[in-house]
């Protein structure tokens, strides 16, 4: 699978995609889904989320965006550290 760029009515030669689903892909929001399904979990471990006795707001994900909710600094970053850590294993 490969790619091209359409410049000023050229296109260039086709480069080859080693890595992830090409943009469009029917495919990308679903293997997304599989992927950050449970990162929020993942960060609620190391973050003081903000919420209520038994419920917390950790991470916000919409569409391919995530968002690390703390109610400190110091949370924030681990909360980032944790979503990176994540994303390694």
């Amino acid at each position: 699978m490969g790619f091209v760029y359409n410049v000023r009515d050229r296109v260039t030669k086709p480069a080859p995609q080693e890595t992830g689903v090409g943009q469009g892909c029917s495919l990308s929001p679903h293997l997304f889904v599989f992927f950050i399904h449970d990162s929020a979990d993942y960060v609620k471990k190391e973050t003081d989320s903000p919420g209520e006795e038994e419920v917390t707001i950790p991470a916000l994900k919409v569409a391919d965006d995530v968002v690390v909710c703390s109610l400190t600094i110091p949370s924030l970053q681990k909360g980032i550290h944790q979503i990176a850590k994540f994303c390694k294993n």
